[in-house]
C-alpha cells in the first residue's frame, strides 16, 4: 500500500514554489530534476487499473495498484471495494520558476485522471529525483519506465505574464511600547477592562504579569499574539471569535502599515483557506458529504461583517493595503461594489503584468463574473491552474487563489515573522 506521507494534495495544500529555498543560487543555475509521488483512490479494481494505464502512458515513470485497507478507508471514509494507485513522476525545466510550473502541471493531470474514473487525489511528496525512484515501494507494480525520463505528457507552456515590482508596504514607524499599547487598547475597547469575563485569546492582555518585562522588538510581540487569535497558531486561520479583534486592530490609526497589511492578510487567508477547502474537497466532500462546517460558516460571516468598517480606511492606506482591501471587498461584493470598483485605478497597476491580472480578478469578483479572469491568471499561476482543473464554482475557486496571489504582489508576510 502507499506509504502515509504528508498530505501535498489535500485541502488547502499547493504545490510548494521552488523560487523561496534557492535565492542565494545564481540566476542561471539549473533546476534540480524533483521526484512527484501522486496518491489516487478510485472506485474498484477496474477503475484503479484504467486510471494507472492512463498515468503510464502520459508517462509517470513508476505507477503501483492495490486495495484500501481498513486504515485508508477509514482515514478518508471510503466504502468497502475502493483501490489505490501510486505513481511517480519526474519534473524537470531549466529554472525554479518553471519546474514549479511543471509540478502544478503534473498534478493538474494526475487530478483529472482521478476524476475520470470517479476517482480523487489525496496526498503525495516530492523530492529529489534519483532519490525518490530508490525509495518508491514496488508492491503492486504494473508499470516501470524509468528507462526513459522524461516530464509527463499535457504540460501545457506558462504564460509569459511578467510580474511587477512589489508594492511597498510603507512606514514601519513607531515602537513596540506603541505596538503593545495600540494591542491593549483594543481589547480594551471590544471586552472592557478585564474583570469580567474575556475570551480565552486575549486573557493575558489583562495580565500585568507579561508586560513586566518590555519585549525586544515588534516581531516578538507579534508572534506571541498570533498564537492567541488562530487557531493553528501561526495566523493563517482566525477563529470567528477573535476576528472582530483582529479587524479592530487593523482599523486602528496606531497599528503600523505593514502590520495592518499583515492583519488583512490573515483576514483575507482565512476565508480563502475555507474557500479552497471546498474546492480541493469537492469529490471527497460527496463522499462523505457536507461542505462548511458550522465552526467555518461562522468565522466567514464574522470576517464579512468586519469588511464594510475596513474599507472606509481606503483613502488613508497605503498602495499595498489598499490592493489587500480590495481582496476583502470581493467578500462582499454587493456593499463593496459602489465604493471599491471605481477606485481599483488607484492601485498602481502595470499594463500586461500579473498584478493587471490579479486587479481585474478582483473587479470580475465584485461584478460577480470572474471566470474569464480566472483562467488568465491560471495560464500563468500554477497554483490558480490547479484549482481550476477541479471545475467548481468561478467564483469560489477565485476566493480561493486570492489570497496568495494578493500577497506576492505586496510581498506582505505573517505578523509574527
Amino acid at each position: 500500500m502507499p506509504p502515509d506521507l504528508r498530505m501535498l494534495s489535500d485541502p488547502g495544500d499547493t504545490v510548494p514554489a521552488m523560487t523561496s529555498a534557492v535565492e542565494s543560487e545564481p540566476a542561471a543555475a539549473a533546476a534540480a530534476p524533483m521526484g512527484h509521488e501522486s496518491h489516487l483512490y478510485l472506485p474498484g479494481h477496474s477503475a484503479a487499473h484504467t486510471a494507472a494505464g492512463d498515468l503510464a502512458r502520459m508517462g509517470h515513470l513508476l505507477v503501483t495498484v492495490g486495495p484500501c485497507d481498513d486504515a485508508i478507508r477509514d482515514r478518508l471514509t471510503l466504502p468497502e471495494g475502493w483501490w489505490w494507485v501510486a505513481s511517480l513522476a519526474a519534473n524537470m525545466a531549466e529554472t525554479h520558476e518553471a519546474l514549479h510550473w511543471v509540478m502544478c502541471q503534473v498534478t493538474i493531470g494526475v487530478e483529472r485522471v482521478a476524476r475520470a474514473h470517479g476517482g480523487f487525489v489525496s496526498g503525495g511528496r516530492y523530492g529529489h529525483l534519483p532519490s525518490e525512484i530508490r525509495r518508491f515501494p514496488r508492491e503492486g507494480l504494473v508499470h516501470d519506465g524509468t528507462g526513459h525520463i522524461d516530464n509527463p505528457a499535457g504540460v501545457r507552456p506558462q504564460a509569459p505574464t511578467p510580474p511587477a515590482p512589489p508594492l511597498p508596504l510603507g512606514d514601519s514607524g513607531g515602537t513596540v511600547d506603541t505596538l503593545v499599547d495600540a494591542v491593549r487598547a483594543t481589547a480594551n475597547r471590544l471586552y472592557g477592562d478585564g474583570t469580567a469575563a474575556v475570551p480565552e485569546h486575549v486573557e493575558w492582555l489583562f495580565e500585568e504579569d507579561y508586560f513586566d518585562e518590555p519585549f525586544s522588538d515588534s516581531e516578538e510581540f507579534m508572534h506571541l499574539w498570533v498564537e492567541t487569535v488562530s487557531s493553528d497558531g501561526q495566523g493563517s486561520d482566525v477563529t470567528a471569535e477573535a476576528a472582530p479583534y483582529v479587524a479592530a486592530l487593523a482599523a486602528d490609526d496606531a497599528v503600523a502599515p505593514p502590520i495592518r497589511g499583515s492583519l488583512l492578510s490573515m483576514l483575507l487567508g482565512t476565508v480563502a483557506d475555507q474557500h479552497r477547502n471546498d474546492v480541493c474537497c469537492t469529490d471527497l466532500c460527496e463522499l462523505a458529504g457536507g461542505h462548511e462546517t458550522e465552526d467555518a460558516r461562522a468565522t466567514r460571516l464574522t470576517i464579512e461583517a468586519e469588511v464594510p468598517r475596513l474599507l472606509a480606511r481606503w483613502d488613508t492606506e497605503t498602495d499595498a493595503n489598499r490592493l489587500l482591501l480590495a481582496a476583502l471587498a470581493t467578500l462582499v461584493p454587493a456593499h463593496a461594489r459602489p465604493h471599491v470598483a471605481p477606485r481599483l485605478a488607484d492601485i498602481p497597476t502595470p499594463p500586461a503584468t500579473r498584478r493587471a491580472d490579479v486587479v481585474a480578478l478582483i473587479s470580475d469578483l465584485l461584478h460577480d463574473n470572474p471566470a474569464d479572469a480566472l483562467r488568465t491568471v491560471a495560464a500563468w499561476d500554477g497554483n490558480t491552474a490547479i484549482l481550476t482543473a477541479y471545475e467548481a464554482d468561478p467564483r469560489t475557486t477565485s476566493i480561493a487563489a486570492l489570497h496568495e496571489l494578493v500577497n506576492a504582489e505586496v510581498a506582505v508576510s505573517s505578523p509574527d515573522d
